[in-house]
């Protein structure tokens, strides 16, 4: 079978009407719900009019709307992310190397206090063991 450019310009047709179609029935407020405050004074949410009492209707604040981001946006949005978390995990890391280096300095001090109490036990002319 040979496919001539009017076979491909139909099958292209096709798939654009397609997917035409197939996105017009996508609920674009999807995952926004609406908002009220019910009698008690707590704010309630519902995915639909039908959901909301009759007597809070007139009250429904509208749904947030949920930004839209370009894939410029998008790629910025996570290298920020990226940034700060490197950042976090630096600050870490330097505090880390903090506890390590003061841990060390009191260990040395603790040897250097033990070997100052070693010398003067040895110029005091005590010698450990000699009963």
């Amino acid at each position: 079978m040979r496919w001539s450019i009017r076979n491909l310009a139909f099958v292209g047709l096709i798939t654009t009407s397609v997917c035409v179609v197939g996105f017009s029935k996508v609920d674009i407020s999807h995952g926004q719900s609406l908002r009220y405050m019910d009698s008690s004074g707590n704010l309630r949410f519902a995915d639909s009019i039908k959901d909301v009492p009759k007597e809070y209707r007139e009250q429904i604040y509208p749904p947030t709307p949920t930004p839209v981001l370009t894939k410029q946006q998008q790629f910025q949005k996570r290298m920020e992310e990226e940034r700060i978390q490197r950042q976090k995990l630096q600050r870490e890391r330097m505090r880390q190397m903090e506890r390590d280096r003061r841990s060390i300095d009191a260990e040395r001090a603790a040897r250097k206090k033990k070997n100052e109490l070693r010398q003067d036990e040895l110029s005091s002319g005590f010698q450990p063991g000699a009963f």
